[in-house]
């Protein structure tokens, strides 16, 4: 009886250490990192660089900028953009980001080292 209350007892402690952090309980979840300066100035360059292939319809090189084709309203918001202000981090994951430039959301993700403009959106204000 001795026997089976140490076992019973080792197996309950030893389980416990894998919840002791429920953060990092799931580890295939994404984590929120700080994002360096260096990283965000990157992503402002890449955006940069395909503001420039959409105001000269640079058609072969859009794929080197964005994941997808951009519909209409998307390229109408990312032509309307005011490139001289600097953008807000609004959402940050490992892969994922997301830069408010004023009223227009950019969400940018990082495939195989380069970052790409996946969708924008119209910030809605409540």
């Amino acid at each position: 009886m001795r026997q089976v209350g140490l076992s019973a007892l080792a197996l309950f402690f030893l389980s416990g250490f894998f919840f002791l952090d429920s953060n990092n309980a799931d580890p295939y979840r994404e984590k929120e990192e700080p994002m360096n300066q260096q990283v965000v100035e990157e992503i402002i360059r890449h955006h940069r660089a395909a503001a420039f292939v959409i105001n000269e319809n640079e058609t072969t090189q859009f794929d080197q900028h964005f994941s997808r084709e951009l519909s209409e309203e998307e390229l109408l918001l990312f032509r309307s953009i005011d490139h001289s202000m600097e953008p807000v981090i609004a959402t940050q994951l490992h892969h994922t980001v997301s830069l408010q430039w004023s009223t227009i959301d950019v969400h940018y993700e990082n495939r195989s080292n380069r970052w790409y403009i996946t969708s924008v959106s119209e910030v809605q204000l409540d």
